[in-house]
């Protein structure tokens, strides 16, 4: 299971933390996340990714992926950048030097 958890102003927050806009919008976000990331896990050691969206509001998002090695990092990475994985990438790739 794809952990996606958030920090919004310099400050970790979860959902409920939200109001109810915000919430959407970061909902929205974490089940497409989820969704293109379901069937990444690390073949060594069994783990799923772990996606951080941290920004200064949910207008301005980044994403940060990590994982318990840099082949599940990568494998994430490659599956997020695949446009046939999810929609909402196609308008903005995730630039290779992340």
């Amino acid at each position: 299971m794809v952990d996606v958890s958030f920090e919004l102003r310099g400050k970790t927050v979860t959902l409920e933390d939200m109001d109810s806009i915000e919430r959407q919008a970061l909902e929205t976000v974490a089940h497409t996340i989820a969704d293109a990331l379901a069937s990444v896990t690390c073949a060594e050691h069994g783990l799923s990714p772990e996606v951080i969206v941290r920004g200064d509001d949910v207008r301005h998002l980044e994403f940060r992926v990590r994982g318990c090695c840099a082949a599940l990092v990568n494998a994430a990475m490659d599956q997020l950048r695949d446009p046939t994985s999810s929609e909402w990438w196609q308008r903005d790739p995730i630039p290779t030097d992340w």
